[in-house]
């Protein structure tokens, strides 16, 4: 059966859909961590912002910077742009000019009417807001803060404006502040906040994107860290989707983003009470008897090692399966790789899903260990040909005519022939190495090719019950469809792949002659750079004009209305006495009119339509408000 190419294709669709099947495996902790290459990413996208030319960039750039451990390239040129660039009479240029000013060194930030500004902020009737941002930029600047009044007008703001950005920045505000107070009313909202979050599978977050949910999970967290104990109300499971949320984010090149994506992960990693822990494949390798081992990472959200840990293969199997293996305990290679030796498993090629968990060695790890990560592990094999012969049998009397036998991979020297009357059998099976049995593949071909034409020829070759390879050519069958008659020496090659194959190969099996009932010659080589034949463009000879009598009889008949329009005029008595009666508007009136028909007849002549309708918006309006006012005059006159 000759190959038309939609195998090939069926094949590869069939396996990109088993693949995408298996890599959306469910994961309920998260595979991913910041790496370096992460935060070096967010320091370029921080440089790309200097020198700064706002004050809100600034802020988040050398913040940002602050979070890496970094700090900005020129920071006297920083701190003396925000002296210049702040606005003491602006809440919000005062609260973004004193963020930046506090990371910066020796950066002290002087502004004439700031203290003016941010009492005025905190007056009685203040929003959530205003009081975020005037305590921040006191804290910053070094000042002290009424504890009390700002925790009552919070809660007073509160009662105005619930949304889950005025909670979070309620939260952030109380968390600053020195000294105890009853926070139980700030506390108890962030379950009713979370509830409007929106989840999926993998994720947590708020519909207006990074910000919001970054500082909700810096505010809880914060405020959770005043009152000293931790928020009960997220739970494991809801810190590792909003972790996997962020770490989606990390590629973001917005300066505003990678802050807030950075402090979010930042909060997530080092605070007191749960941290996510990220496990990564270290290599994307499939396993082989060259590469036998799994290996993870195991590591906090900023990619920090994480000590003391017990990683498990909780299982691992093919999906069709049972579990190929079951609790087994990787071995620590340094700090945070750990390995396990899946190849002496002796694993069937293909895909695996496998299932990793860690738990902590120490009894006061903050670490979130009660959840899994999958991950889909690919098992190559390497494959030998075996018991390969090809026969050269009789159509009508099914006799052996030649028979061979061939040993991977060498090449068969005997001459093998064959014309209209025989078919051509070849056998063969597929065994992998590891295991001795016998094995399919996705791609098994069977190609002929000319050897003066290079004329290539595919065909497939089917397995059947027991996994043996046949590829069964009727010669005289296939002369004119497969072939076209060309007969004479072809080439026949083996080539077999697939995925889970790790030495797919095209291997040259031998040679055949093959003659057939009508010969054809081979064509004759074309060459690829060689000049064409000039193309003659012929036009068509136009069509002869009429005589010229019978034009200009044509050309009267069509003026002839316009003439027979003047005498009617004569004869009704059309004047234009009228149009003193209409004044200026009359005139325009005529005029414009005049200017649609010649408009009209440069359209036909050579103007396209998006310019004649600009022009006649412009033409008909004039027109049509000259009209009203004409028609207005005229029946004025004859009132009067």
């Amino acid at each position: 059966m000759a190959n038309n190419g939609l195998a090939l294709i069926f094949h590869s669709v069939a396996l990109l859909a088993v693949l995408s099947l298996l890599l959306r495996a469910g994961n309920s902790q998260t595979t991913v961590s910041l790496s370096s290459a992460d935060q070096d990413r967010f320091a370029d996208v921080f440089r790309k912002s200097e020198p700064f030319k706002d004050l809100a960039t600034a802020h988040w750039a050398a913040s940002g910077m602050r979070l890496l451990g970094k700090s900005v390239a020129d920071q006297q040129a920083a701190c003396t742009f925000v002296q210049k660039a702040v606005d003491g009479k602006n809440l919000n240029s005062l609260f973004h000019a004193a963020a930046v000013a506090s990371v910066l060194d020796n950066c002290k930030l002087s502004v004439g009417d700031a203290d003016a500004t941010l009492t005025n902020a905190m007056k009685t009737g203040a929003t959530v807001e205003s009081l975020y941002y005037a305590v921040s930029a006191q804290l910053d600047l070094g000042k002290t803060v009424n504890g009390p009044a700002v925790v009552s007008s919070l809660l007073s703001a509160l009662n105005d404006d619930d949304s889950a950005l005025s909670a979070a920045r309620s939260w952030l505000t109380v968390s600053r502040i020195a000294g105890d107070y009853d926070l139980s009313s700030f506390t108890e909202s962030i379950e009713d906040i979370l509830q409007q979050a929106d989840v999926s599978s993998e994720s947590l977050w708020f519909d207006s994107g990074v910000e919001l949910t970054s500082m909700f999970v810096t505010g809880a967290f914060g405020l959770s860290e005043k009152v000293g104990s931790a928020p009960s109300e997220i739970n494991g499971d809801s810190l590792v989707k909003f972790a996997n949320y962020f770490l989606t984010n990390r590629f973001t090149q917005s300066s505003s983003d990678a802050y807030f994506v950075l402090a979010a992960l930042h909060t997530l990693a080092t605070n007191k009470f749960q941290r996510p822990l990220a496990i990564t494949l270290v290599s994307n390798q499939p396993i082989s008897a060259d590469n036998p081992n799994i290996k993870v990472r195991a590591s906090d959200l900023l990619d920090q090692p994480v000590e003391r840990l017990t990683v498990t293969l909780v299982s691992a199997g093919l999906d069709d399966e049972g579990d190929l293996v079951s609790s087994k305990t990787f071995t620590a290679a340094d700090n945070s790789v750990y390995e396990l030796n899946f190849w002496e498993e002796k694993p069937e090629r293909g895909l695996y899903k496998a299932v990793v968990g860690a738990s902590s060695q120490s009894e006061d790890s903050k670490l979130i260990t009660d959840n899994e990560v999958t991950f889909v592990l690919k098992v190559v094999a390497r494959v030998t040909v075996a018991n390969c012969g090809i026969q050269i049998i009789d159509k009508e009397q099914s006799l052996v005519a030649k028979s061979i036998s061939i040993s991977f991979p060498d090449t068969s020297t005997e001459a093998l022939q064959a014309d209209h009357h025989q078919r051509i059998v070849m056998k063969f099976s597929l065994k992998d190495t590891t295991s001795g049995g016998l094995m399919t593949a996705h791609q098994t071909f069977v190609r002929l090719t000319h050897s003066e034409t290079k004329q290539e020829i595919f065909f497939i070759a089917e397995p059947d019950d027991d996994n043996e390879y046949k590829f069964d050519l009727d010669v005289g069958a296939a002369a004119d469809d497969s072939f076209g008659s060309l007969g004479g020496k072809y080439q026949l090659d083996l080539i077999v792949g697939d995925f889970a194959i790790e030495n797919s190969f095209s291997w040259t099996v031998g040679a055949v002659s093959l003659t057939f009932s009508k010969a054809s010659s081979p064509p004759a080589p074309k060459e690829k750079f060689s000049a064409r034949p000039e193309i003659h463009h012929l036009f068509r000879e136009p069509e002869p004009r009429p005589a010229r009598v019978i034009t200009l009889v044509f050309t009267g008949l069509v003026l002839a209305p316009v003439l027979l329009l003047l005498i009617v005029w004569l004869h009704l008595g059309a004047n234009l006495s009228g149009l003193t009666q209409a004044g200026l508007p009359g005139i325009l009136f005529s005029v414009g009119l005049g200017g649609i028909l010649a408009l009209l007849f440069a359209f036909w002549l050579k103007l396209n339509m998006f310019t004649t309708l600009k022009l006649l918006a412009v033409l008909g309006t004039v027109t049509l408000v000259a009209g009203q006012r004409m028609l207005r005059n005229i029946a004025e006159s004859k009132r009067a």
